[in-house]
């Protein structure tokens, strides 16, 4: 009886998962923040690295039922921000009206 390909397949398993982390650990540091502002919607890229021209910032404010998708038109660099005038309208928010932005 051999064991081989059982070893075979706990190997793979393993070089896998590395693989996988090693992946995770080289991919830049890109995520990105919103806030509320009256009617307007701020969006901010809060990661380390600038999102280039062309991403999809995917947004959405649950309590006034609005969402949408901001498609960058130049890159946006770490702690820069774009504001997307009357996003909200007709609904007024306070700064902390909770929101929510996923990058594509």
């Amino acid at each position: 009886m051999t064991h081989a390909p059982i070893l075979a397949t706990v190997l793979i398993g393993l070089t896998a998962g590395a693989l996988a982390e090693d992946t995770l650990e080289a991919a830049p540091n890109i995520a990105a923040d919103c806030q509320t502002a009256g009617y307007d919607l701020i969006l901010f890229n809060s990661g380390g690295t600038a999102l280039a021209a062309g991403t999809e910032l995917v947004w959405t404010v649950r309590f006034a039922r609005v969402e949408g998708i901001y498609v960058l038109d130049r890159p946006l660099e770490p702690g820069a921000r774009v504001v997307i005038v009357a996003a909200t309208d007709p609904s007024y928010l306070t700064t902390d009206t909770p929101c929510t932005v996923d990058v594509r």
